[in-house]
């Protein structure tokens, strides 16, 4: 959101900037500050009464009369949160609105329990005086009374005195000024050191316009892993200072500037010389006339040249002309240093550069490779890393290299192909490496000349990658890094940002939904859709029951479709052109993972009126359907436009409906903007923004990898290096030796970690836990043994159904994963040489005849859950048994 232009009100800053609320508030009680929906849902209410029970007593610790609660006293959660204070005996400001009927409640509260613990405070001053500064503003006589103003003073008021903040929230941006969305935006988002801390408390709830709530957008910017579900509490620290690339003006204007270098400095040494040589002379020829105060001026300009830098002069004069003579040399080492670098070039003078870094910065040095939008917010990131960052590129655009420069960025042009150019540049001194050009030849290339150079190093390096192509990766998988002395790890930011967003969004909101008829709409087909389009299709498989539909809209969807299928021929039905997969085995499990009719490509509609008729749209939107639409053009500001036009076709009726706009904006105050705007359009469905590339940058640039420690506790679990008890015993050293076995794992099997952990928490909608129920669960012994009974069918036959549908699920996210990948059942192939029980021996047994089919992408285990083996069933089973485990590292290493 966009910031106003009234500080007492929006920027949180002491109390002394609200008298009429000090006196009200004694010194030293710490602030509660709520707000909240006024039309909560009856059904809920008994269960949000209990929530802010408990949550006011953890906050006050039964300490009442070192707490106060401020709060409007609206209908809905104001109501029920003060009246829940009052009964604990806690203290309440009550800050009244006029003409909103205030007055009355706060009669009625005052009856039951009295004045003791109440006190009142009117905002109308407040009010009026913002009303005045706005007619000021904008030339008006008068503002009328039905505005947002009150509610936005009140919204600021809140903010500013709040120390700990509850909100009663459905999670979605309304836009409504001074709204509870604004509440909390206003606290998340201010600025400045003078801010007081604070911690948000979110308790998210229905409202009687929305009953599908999710966890704001604002509390969850860094989540790694599921939000809190409904009536659950989210929790934060507010301020979260967003990135700003900002410059301090002493590094902007002195360390960083080159004209400072060339002409302010000399400048200045050039009027230091001539200023105190001329006094020192005049003292020591103690002038009687005009003419000798001339000679002195001159003696001094020669100071520059060193010609009178050598004489006998009296003693009171010795300083000055010391002082003018050491300022002369300074000026001359200026003026020969600004020659020798601009004879040498950029190239060579930043190798002077990476010289000095080698021996006083070793162990901070960063080198990048390609010049563009991602890598410039990394340089920047690591910059505020207090990192030394080089950036080579083949043909840096000028604009960004003006702009790198500024904030001590050096950009050096080359070919980082070249082994002789990476030497030069003594890029293997650099400890993190970032390989993010656009070519994933020319990336693997660079790898290859780095590795050949990083075997004569005794010292550990990190290296990151990114590749578009699931091929390549794999193939840098098979490169096996010289020594083990190098930690290569693939990046591909579109498959992170894809996994993120339905981690922290699944498409089922509550547990009920994972029944339902789902609805998938995917607007844009560029590298962002397409990518999209596989993580769902890794993500969706639950069971053959479940009804899913996607409808792909993009722009040539016959050559989008051809294309797609092309890469991916295991989603074609062609049983005249796609053969391959009519086999009897390959037709059987195609047709149960992916069943035939589920994808639909569409042209992506020129005009607004297409979005209603289509067949396809028709079917998608309707009101029992539970209903998620991705827009993904890789033109940010066309996807909101497209997003536009499609919320207004939509916004008279009643969806179970979710938005996603992909916005690849650098900007942060322009996403910001763009997400205001679109969720006012529609304020009562969620409409979210994600892909914002300074968040990834930020990981990247910090080595945040928490997305892959649940993958590498799967690996160890599998591995069975330790046994239960050890894992709930030493979580610590579980976590340590967990990283340890994933960075020597192959490229494959990290791969199918990483999808079996993203959807784990697809099958926890089937279950009665969330993730935050676990958490809670693993807090106290006997809700924490009653857990893992849970997840184990042995201990708990009643879920044995349950149980053996979770695993099912698993055989099937991982039956998809395979077909996704190439991989064929290998009974269609050879059926007459063996029977199937004496390939399932010896693939179980003879690690060379598994490795020989896996290598020709030929797999036993392609079959549906029924057919297979009580062995490989036993893995799918192992996998739901050692959920509660998972989460219990997890938890004990702080990582979620």
């Amino acid at each position: 959101m966009t910031r106003s232009a009234f500080p007492y009100v929006f920027c949180r800053k002491r109390l002394k900037d609200f008298p009429l609320l000090s006196r009200f508030i004694p010194r030293g009680r710490k602030v509660i500050a709520h707000s909240g929906h006024r039309h909560l849902v009856d059904s809920e209410l008994q269960h949000i009464q209990h929530a802010v029970w408990d949550k006011l007593l953890e906050i006050t610790q039964g300490n009442y009369k070192d707490f106060i609660l401020v709060s409007g006293i609206a209908d809905g959660a104001d109501s029920l949160v003060v009246t829940k204070a009052l009964e604990m005996g806690l203290k309440v400001l009550l800050l009244l609105l006029p003409e909103d009927g205030d007055e009355e409640r706060v009669k009625t509260l005052t009856g039951k329990f009295g004045t003791t613990l109440i006190s009142t405070r009117s905002l109308s001053p407040y009010i009026t005086e913002e009303r005045n500064r706005r007619a000021a503003g904008s030339g008006m006589q008068k503002i009328a009374g039905g505005d947002n103003i009150p509610y936005k003073v009140l919204a600021g008021c809140l903010v500013n005195i709040a120390e700990y903040l509850i909100v009663l929230w459905d999670g979605v941006d309304t836009g409504k000024e001074g709204g509870t969305s604004d509440v909390v935006n206003m606290a998340m988002e201010a600025e400045g050191k003078r801010c007081k801390s604070g911690r948000l408390y979110q308790l998210i709830v229905s409202r009687a316009e929305n009953d599908a709530p999710l966890c704001g957008a604002a509390l969850q910017r860094e989540r790694y892993f599921p939000p809190p579900d409904k009536l659950e509490w989210a929790e934060v620290c507010f301020p979260q200072f967003t990135y700003k690339s900002r410059i301090p003006w002493w590094k902007k204007n002195v360390i960083y500037n080159e004209n400072f270098r060339r002409f302010v400095l000399p400048l200045f040494w050039v009027l230091l010389t001539v200023s105190f040589g001329t006094w020192g002379f005049i003292l020591s020829k103690k002038p009687d006339n005009y003419p000798e105060y001339r000679d002195a001026f001159f003696s001094a300009v020669n100071l520059l040249t060193f010609n009178s830098s050598v004489g006998n002069e009296p003693r009171e004069a010795v300083v000055i002309l010391d002082i003018a003579r050491f300022s002369g040399l300074a000026f001359f080492v200026n003026a020969f240093l600004i020659a020798f670098f601009l004879a040498i070039g950029s190239n060579n003078k930043s190798l002077l550069y990476f010289f000095v870094w080698k021996w006083f910065s070793k162990d901070r040095i960063c080198m990048i490779t390609g010049l563009n939008s991602i890598t410039y917010l990394l340089a920047i990131t690591l910059k505020r890393e207090h990192q030394k960052v080089m950036i080579i590129d083949k043909a840096p655009d000028p604009n960004l290299k003006t702009e790198a420069a500024k904030r001590g960025i050096r950009v050096v042009e080359g070919s980082p192909q070249s082994s002789t150019f990476l030497r030069r540049n003594r890029t293997v001194n650099a400890h993190t490496v970032y390989l993010l050009e656009e070519s994933d030849a020319d990336n693997i290339r660079t790898l290859q000349e780095l590795d050949l150079m990083w075997a004569k190093q005794s010292r550990r390096k990190h290296c990151y990658i990114h590749l578009k192509d699931d091929r390549a990766a794999e193939f840098v998988g098979k490169l096996n890094p010289l020594s083990g002395r190098v930690v290569v790890r693939r990046l591909n930011f579109h498959e992170i940002i894809s996994r993120k967003l339905l981690i922290r969004y699944p498409i089922y909101r509550d547990s009920r939904d994972a029944w339902k008829p789902t609805e998938i709409l995917l607007f844009g087909f560029g590298d962002m859709g397409k990518q999209l389009l596989v993580t769902l299709l890794h993500t969706i498989q639950l069971n053959s029951n479940h009804h899913v539909n996607i409808t792909v809209f993009a722009q040539g969807a016959v050559a989008a479709e051809a294309e797609f299928y092309q890469q991916y021929p295991c989603l074609w039905y062609n049983p005249h052109e796609n053969l391959l997969y009519e086999a009897p085995y390959t037709r059987e499990i195609r047709k149960e993972i992916f069943p035939k009719g589920r994808i639909t490509f569409k042209e992506l509609p020129v005009s607004d009126a297409g979005y209603y008729n289509d067949e396809v749209m028709l079917r998608a939107l309707k009101e029992e359907n539970l209903i998620t639409a991705y827009f993904c053009l890789e033109d940010a500001l066309k996807g909101a436009a497209y997003l536009h036009g499609f919320l207004g076709k939509i916004a008279a009726r009643y969806f179970n409906l979710q938005i996603f706009s992909y916005c690849n904006l650098a900007d942060e105050s322009e996403f910001e903007n763009i997400s205001h705007m679109l969720n006012r359009q529609l304020p009562y469905t969620p409409v979210i923004l994600f892909g914002q590339l300074v968040d990834e940058c930020r990981a990247l640039a910090k080595g945040n990898a928490s997305i892959d420690d649940l993958p590498a506790l799967i690996n160890l679990w599998y591995a069975n290096m330790k046994d239960k008890t050890y894992w709930k015993e030493n979580p610590v050293d579980i976590m340590r030796l967990a990283r340890q076995e994933w960075e020597t794992l192959s490229y494959t099997y990290k791969e199918s970690n990483r999808r079996a952990a993203d959807h784990i928490w697809v099958k926890l909608r089937y279950t009665s836990y969330s993730l935050q129920k676990i958490k809670q669960a693993l807090t106290a012994n006997d809700t924490s043994a009653m857990l893992f009974e849970y997840f184990s069918m042995e201990a708990n036959p009643a879920c044995r159904v349950l149980f053996e549908l979770l695993s099912k699920t698993e055989q099937h996210r991982w039956c998809a994963e395979k077909l996704l990948n190439g991989f064929l059942p290998l009974q269609d192939y050879d059926p007459g040489k063996e029977d199937v029980e004496t390939r399932i021996v010896r693939w179980n047994n003879e690690r060379g005849y598994k490795a020989l089919y896996q290598s020709q992408k030929l797999h036993i285990d392609l079959v549906p859950y029924d057919k297979l083996s009580d062995v490989e069933k036993s893995k799918d089973r192992s996998q739901i048994n050692g959920i509660p485990y998972f989460i219990h590292v997890l938890a004990q290493n702080n990582i979620l």
